[in-house]
């Protein structure tokens, strides 16, 4: 799912990131952003995530087989982690092309 989100986006991305560029970010500077942005969206997708498996779990336990489950907090915390470096990882792989990506060839190939 994220790869085809980031490849759907990634020639409008490319264009950003050209203009950013030759309007004087440093490739440092697109790189901490790029790695931020995904680290939170990940972050988020991961909280998400466990919240609604504590939900559905808590509901199938007690709905369905009748019985009460402890909740695990630590999943909380470790979701957000999980899919924050998950998500940082293969959303960098994916744009760390578009940042090499010479400004004047991305700007010359439009948006």
């Amino acid at each position: 799912m994220l790869y085809a989100a980031l490849a759907s986006a990634a020639e409008e991305r490319r264009y950003e990131l050209a203009v950013m560029r030759a309007l004087g970010a440093r490739r440092e500077q697109l790189r901490r952003a790029l790695l931020a942005e995904f680290a939170a969206i990940g972050g988020l997708a991961g909280l998400i995530a466990a919240f609604g498996a504590l939900a559905v779990g808590q509901f199938v336990a007690y709905r369905v087989f009748q019985f009460e489950v402890a909740i695990d907090f630590w999943l909380l915390p470790a979701a957000l982690l999980g899919g924050a470096l998950l998500v940082t990882a293969s959303g960098w792989f994916a744009a760390a092309r578009l940042i090499a990506t010479p400004p004047l060839e991305a700007l010359r190939a439009g948006g």
